[in-house]
């Protein structure tokens, strides 16, 4: 959230990009980029999680 209203912010002060592009647009997609980002840099392996997945692969399997 705080990234949609910075860009929200910085574009509604930029004369030209206010007329481009609704402001919804650019802040979702730069939301979007930082959430992944963080995602990534902040990732740990969860031994119980790949276990429960791998569980779920398996029956997903059976179905099939």
């Amino acid at each position: 959230m705080i990234t949609g209203a910075i860009t929200v912010m910085i574009r509604g002060n930029v004369a030209s990009l206010t007329r481009t592009i609704y402001e919804i647009v650019p802040g979702f997609i730069i939301c979007w980029i930082v959430t992944y980002f963080v995602s990534i840099a902040t990732y740990r392996p969860n031994a119980e999680i790949e276990k429960e997945f791998g569980e779920a692969l398996e029956l997903l399997k059976k179905d099939s």
